[in-house]
């Protein structure tokens, strides 16, 4: 699974996808991280959000809709 940029994973960076926190690294797991991981699920990527979980663009540039690579995806979950 993915899991947004706004859920801790230790040694991984957590940055809300703002550049104060480009390279934050947050040593505990968040909570809906551990639940999953006790169930089995893999983590395969930690998927970009807009700044602050708001629009599509963050320090790395504009998260894009899949289905139309001209056009952002915005909100929290826009990498999802």
């Amino acid at each position: 699974y993915g899991l947004k940029d706004l859920f801790a994973v230790k040694g991984t960076r957590t940055t809300y996808g703002t550049p104060p926190f480009k390279d934050q690294v947050i040593d505990e797991d968040a909570f809906v991280y551990r639940k999953l991981d006790k169930a089995g699920a893999v983590l395969i990527a930690k998927l970009s959000m807009g700044e602050l979980a708001m629009d599509d663009i963050w320090f790395g540039g504009q998260t894009k809709n899949p289905w139309n690579l001209n056009e952002g995806s915005n909100g929290s979950s826009a990498g999802s």
